[in-house]
């Protein structure tokens, strides 16, 4: 599954015309859907969000004081819960609704993405330069395309992932995610509902 993901992000991403180390980025964050991993980032204000991801389950827990809201993806369902002074509560999601609480799509790639993500940058091939480098983030090697006006206006966007895909940093004009730690491993009890379902 997730090598098809990868020769299918590469496909569109040469067959749009980028270049080669775009089209091979491009492929492992395509990868990021199908693989385990744990990341946690920095935010929203001084909490934190933590995503964790063994497919085709997934959980997204926003932390903020004493309270966390969580969203489950489990193979029985959806489920937003809650965890308050009084302790957590969940209820289970209709099928086909999207639940009330933390973006679903957190750090992960989807096909969807991936297309309009091959679009954008080869809309802007001409205007900027792209370039690809490793660095390290939250005690990880990164891989980052970082895309640069070629008038040099402005400071440079830069999405980074790891190896698994996972996005690690993304830095553009308008929004900042940056994780401060990361593991290619799950904690099975992180995918456990933490209460039975109202």
């Amino acid at each position: 599954m997730a090598d098809g993901r990868r020769a299918q992000a590469e496909r569109a991403a040469r067959d749009a015309g980028l270049p080669i180390a775009v089209q091979r980025f491009l492929g492992r964050a395509a990868e990021g859907a199908a693989r385990r991993f744990t990341v946690t980032y920095r935010g929203p204000g001084d909490g934190r969000t933590v995503l964790v991801q063994r497919p085709p389950e997934r959980r997204i827990d926003v932390v903020g004081g004493v309270t966390t809201s969580s969203l489950l993806r489990l193979r029985r369902g959806s489920f937003s819960c809650r965890q308050g002074t009084a302790g957590w509560e969940c209820d289970r999601q209709a099928a086909g609704t999207s639940a009330a609480g933390p973006d679903p799509d957190l750090g992960v790639f989807s096909p969807a993405q991936i297309n309009d993500t091959v679009v954008a940058l080869a809309a802007a091939r001409t205007g900027y330069r792209f370039e690809v480098k490793a660095q390290r983030l939250a005690g990880t090697t990164a891989t980052c395309l970082v895309t640069t006006k070629a008038d040099a206006a402005g400071p440079p966007d830069e999405l980074c992932i790891a190896d698994e895909g996972a996005v690690l940093r993304v830095r553009t004009s308008t929004r900042t995610l940056e994780a401060t730690a990361y593991k290619a491993d799950v904690d099975p009890a992180a995918l456990r509902l933490p209460a039975q379902p109202r």
